[in-house]
């Protein structure tokens, strides 16, 4: 009688577990969404970066804005690829820039 008692607690054990298993293995492929765990993996990335990032800014990067004051100075956007070039040539020559990046969609020629 203990025998069956004992094979009836683990047989029960084993199966939640391979439940919870089953689960998880559908949140990771994307099958099911539980937001609480998204939330929570949210919240452990947040703190993470916040851990091990530095205090201090980095001088070296620089994110220039397109501001409205620029728009109504150079016209509405979007601006002709002359125009971004005589930008590019300044900042390469005048600002000793290393490296630029575009957030922006050039979607016209």
């Amino acid at each position: 009688m203990n025998l069956i008692k004992l094979l009836m607690k683990h047989g029960v054990r084993a199966a939640l577990s391979l439940l919870l298993m089953i689960v998880l293995i559908f949140y990771v492929l994307g099958d099911i969404n539980f937001s609480f765990i998204q939330r929570f993996e949210n919240f452990t990335y947040d703190t993470r970066l916040n851990l091990t990032m530095p205090n201090t800014v980095d001088d070296r990067v620089v994110i220039v804005d397109i501001d409205e004051k620029s728009l109504k100075a150079e016209g509405r956007w979007p601006w002709s690829r002359d125009k971004l070039a005589v930008l590019m040539n300044k900042l390469f020559t005048d600002y000793k820039v290393h490296v630029v990046g575009y957030d922006v969609v050039f979607a016209e020629k």
